[in-house]
């Protein structure tokens, strides 16, 4: 057997071990700065979870480490220090040579998660009224919806979302979590969520999905960004060995 049969064989074993009884290959992520930033957040505002809140306090507090951006440092400073950051500061780094249509849009995505967290405030420019979120795959129309509600609240001016558009966000985020985190979307069920909670703080709809969210955390107390990647995982994992030849022991 070469060394190229030997290490496959290896990794073929060392797959199979992990496959669960289900058949699937477990596919767990990360924990984040952006989605651990944002949940506590939202656990301080609704008063829930104070277990989930020391772990991310403390995945949190961790301080800086290998990749930490500018962008997660604004976030961690806010939500354990109160400490605020220039945008302009954060996204001379964050969306450096960023040359897409989508430009103008993750900018605002990225002010509202700084906001969000109190690491910058609010601002007129972030003008509501321009947000469109018609004609979007779902979780672009979701996320949309819940920067819209998110700014017109946070500039204490709710007016500037319509009835319509909120009964949509919140049938939005019930419909997609009745099977658990929003398509696996850990940052998009955050952002409807903490829109929600804005108008309707008490609602079951917010309550429900919080403890699906607390229910990702790690064991480092982080979120990851994506629930889970265990359909991915799996698929590639069944094809490989579905191609792959027979190698003797």
């Amino acid at each position: 057997m070469t060394e190229v049969d030997r290490a496959r064989h290896d990794l073929a074993n060392h797959l199979a071990a992990q496959v669960r009884d289900d058949g699937s290959a477990p596919g767990p992520c990360a924990s984040r700065v952006l989605e651990s930033a944002l949940l506590l957040s939202l656990l301080r505002r609704q008063r829930q979870h104070t277990t989930a809140q020391r772990g991310l306090e403390t995945f949190l507090g961790r301080g800086p480490g290998a990749g930490t951006t500018r962008f997660d440092s604004a976030l961690s400073d806010a939500v354990l220090a109160g400490r605020k950051s220039d945008a302009d500061w954060v996204h001379a780094e964050l969306l450096v040579g960023f040359d897409h249509f989508t430009f103008a849009r993750k900018r605002l995505f990225f002010d509202v998660c700084l906001a969000t967290v109190g690491a910058i405030d609010f601002n007129p420019g972030m003008q509501p009224e321009r947000i469109n979120s018609g004609n979007r795959a779902p979780w672009v129309q979701m996320i949309m919806l819940a920067l819209k509600v998110t700014i017109a609240h946070g500039l204490d001016r709710p007016e500037a979302v319509t009835t319509a558009e909120r009964e949509l966000l919140v049938k939005l985020l019930r419909d997609g979590q009745r099977r658990g985190v929003w398509e696996n979307h850990v940052t998009a069920h955050l952002l409807a969520l903490r829109a929600v909670s804005a108008f309707a703080p008490g609602s079951a709809d917010v309550a429900k999905g919080i403890g699906l969210l607390v229910e990702c955390l790690n064991p480092d107390g982080g979120l990851p960004s994506i629930a889970n990647l265990s359909v991915f995982c799996t698929a590639p994992t069944g094809l490989g060995w579905s191609e792959r030849e027979p190698i003797a022991n």
